[in-house]
């Protein structure tokens, strides 16, 4: 067991760091190295309760009906320690997630801003509100839709669901709106059909992604108007 005693609390460290929401978005982003050195050091921190633990009720008590019975069924050393270091690994993250301060929104907005991500930073505040965003992509489309599934850890993809998609024009970058999906979906409904905004849902590599902003539908029919010759 002196192999599973070096590489069991890293695996339990790593599934910890998975767990806690301070470290749990930034680890996608983490080299290899950099997420076995915190894994690593997360391990050294769990392992040492659970093993005097382990040692004192081994050392102290060892003729007591449980320690006896776990020895005939496990006869492996420092497994008891192993087990107790799971358990301590998914109740601190749990408790820990508890506390305002380490909440999932706020450490996915201190990740998304560390990394400079101004547009995850826009996508946490537009699917935080429910209102709509505007995608403009590499060809020249666009959708416009509100994002869900916001906490994205790896941040390679936005998904939302459109209500509009249209383009931009070559020459003049003026936004077209050319398909509504709102009276789609209403259509299905009224003819019995079951349909959502989840069947529709679309997916986007933010690879291709040019720019983003919110969308607001008055505001774009101003727009359209004013820009109207007359």
């Amino acid at each position: 067991m002196t192999w599973g005693l070096t590489l069991y609390p890293t695996v339990i460290g790593y599934l910890f760091l998975r767990q806690w929401n301070y470290t749990r978005f930034e680890i996608p982003h983490d080299s290899g190295y950099h997420v076995l050195f915190k894994s690593i050091i997360a391990g050294m921190a769990l392992f040492p309760v659970p093993y005097l633990i382990a040692t004192s009720f081994a050392h102290f008590l060892p003729s007591i009906y449980p320690l006896v019975l776990w020895k005939i069924f496990v006869p492996f050393d420092s497994v008891g320690t192993l087990v107790m270091i799971l358990i301590e690994a998914f109740a601190g993250a749990w408790s820990l997630n508890k506390i305002a301060r380490f909440n999932a929104d706020t450490c996915l907005r201190r990740t998304i801003r560390d990394r400079g991500d101004l547009i995850g930073n826009l996508m946490v505040d537009i699917a935080t509100s429910r209102e709509f965003v505007e995608i403009s992509l590499k060809n020249r489309k666009s959708y416009i839709g509100i994002p869900i599934h916001w906490n994205n850890i790896a941040g390679k993809h936005v998904e939302l669901i459109p209500y509009w998609s249209g383009y931009r024009e070559e020459d003049t970058q003026q936004h077209k709106i050319t398909t509504h999906y709102s009276p789609i979906v209403r259509d299905h409904r009224e003819k019995g059909t079951p349909l959502s905004g989840e069947d529709i849902r679309l997916v986007i590599p933010s690879s291709e992604i040019v720019s983003a902003r919110p969308f607001i539908p008055s505001l774009y029919r101003r727009f359209q108007q004013t820009s109207k010759p007359t």
